[in-house]
């Protein structure tokens, strides 16, 4: 999003706009809630990226559990480089 310090309302335009706001869900137990999201967005099948060490962790073991009940399939990427190079994003959007 850009300043407009030049824009200058004129009596025959448009003098509101509106900006659409990301939902953002945070908090204990939030991550439990993602299959509930992913359903209500209308997603069958998504696609998780992390790397190898959170791979292995409980946070994602959480997704993937409420991603299961919720009834969304799952697809892991778990190659993401810390420090991406041209290479690891062509391998990312290959997946």
């Amino acid at each position: 999003m850009t300043c407009w310090h030049y824009y200058a309302p004129r009596e025959t335009g448009e003098t509101s706009f509106s900006i659409d706001a990301s939902r953002i869900v945070f908090g204990r137990g939030a991550l439990v809630e993602v299959g509930d999201h992913a359903r209500a967005f209308g997603c069958r099948r998504v696609a998780l990226f992390t790397d190898p060490r959170l791979a292995q962790g409980e946070h994602l073991a959480s997704v993937r559990k409420s991603l299961q009940a919720a009834g969304v399939d799952c697809a892991l990427y778990a190659e993401v480089k810390v420090e991406p190079t041209d290479v690891s994003f062509q391998a990312a959007a290959g997946f």
